[in-house]
């Protein structure tokens, strides 16, 4: 990756570069504890696209069988995903962010919930956490020791939360989790405050264009719902467009001006206090899978 292009993998070869549709990677400098997160946390919660995509419904691969799976694309500090986990317990989230910061902030709002009794232990699944040393459905406490090889206590002094049931993560381009994912496997997507590209020569790299639209497309099951969030109208009416040239997706009936209303259940982020904070108005959108073909 260049800063200008991202060369997406999956099972199977390359595909041709993208432009990059978000930012910045990386801000200030981790803390010691988000470091010691990312190295012991994260592998428990990231999926593996180096594995084939998983067959079937994606709840059934998870150890406490989910009824659905949902997605937020560009989480940013995750304090959505995390509102909508709590509130869904029988739902599964992935949620996928390429910014370092934000996974960190994510990964220690996990910790923090689970060493207050908070969070719910996961049992190992098939999306790729690595389950060395106490097994997580063996766990009954927020935080477990695990050597990092066979007979090594070195590390034992460090603190592990355990994974949370019904959050999972890519921290990477959300087009490669996209690519991987089984058609029709997920029963919601939210893209909330993406990055706006606002200036007209930078459009081409706003995440919500017509190639990754169909590719959304192709992974919402039958019914399922697209939430999208914008401060920039033009780029809100671009999405609109974009989604609506598929075919495949149809707007609810609303009342008039819903689309300026935040609903109720679609927690606040803090991108959008921002917004506000500013003067600048919120659009929000939502969208319906229409049924898939046979």
């Amino acid at each position: 990756m260049d800063g200008q292009t991202h060369t997406r993998k999956r099972v199977g070869g390359e595909v041709p570069a993208l432009p990059r549709t978000y930012g910045r990677r990386k801000a200030h400098a981790l803390s010691a504890r988000q470091e010691h997160l990312l190295a012991a946390l994260l592998p428990r919660l990231a999926i593996d696209l180096e594995k084939p995509p998983l067959e079937g419904p994606l709840g059934a691969h998870f150890a406490n069988a989910k009824q659905e799976v949902w997605l937020e694309i560009g989480f940013g500090a995750g304090e959505h995903l995390i509102a909508q986990a709590k509130a869904n317990p029988d739902v599964l989230l992935i949620g996928a962010e390429p910014y370092v910061n934000g996974v960190a902030s994510l990964l220690s709002a996990i910790a923090k919930d689970e060493a207050s009794g908070a969070g719910r232990l996961a049992a190992s699944d098939n999306f790729g956490g690595r389950t060395k040393g106490i097994p997580f459905e063996s766990a009954n406490r927020p935080f477990a020791y695990v050597p990092t090889e066979p007979g090594d206590r070195s590390r034992e002094c460090a603190a592990i939360p355990i994974a949370p049931a019904n959050i999972r993560i890519h921290p990477g381009d959300a087009r490669d989790l996209v690519a991987w994912l089984p058609a029709a496997s997920i029963a919601r997507v939210f893209v909330l405050f993406p990055d706006p590209w606002p200036k007209k020569r930078h459009h081409k790299r706003r995440l919500i264009a017509a190639p990754f639209a169909r590719a959304l497309a192709r992974v919402m099951a039958s019914g399922a719902e697209l939430r999208f969030a914008s401060d920039v109208a033009d780029y809100a009416e671009a999405a609109f467009e974009a989604l609506a040239a598929t075919g495949c997706f149809h707007c609810p009936p609303a009342r008039p001006l819903a689309w300026q209303e935040r609903p109720d259940d679609w927690p606040e982020t803090r991108y959008e206090k921002k917004a506000r904070r500013a003067g600048r108005s919120c659009y929000y959108l939502r969208f319906v899978r229409k049924p898939l073909r046979p």
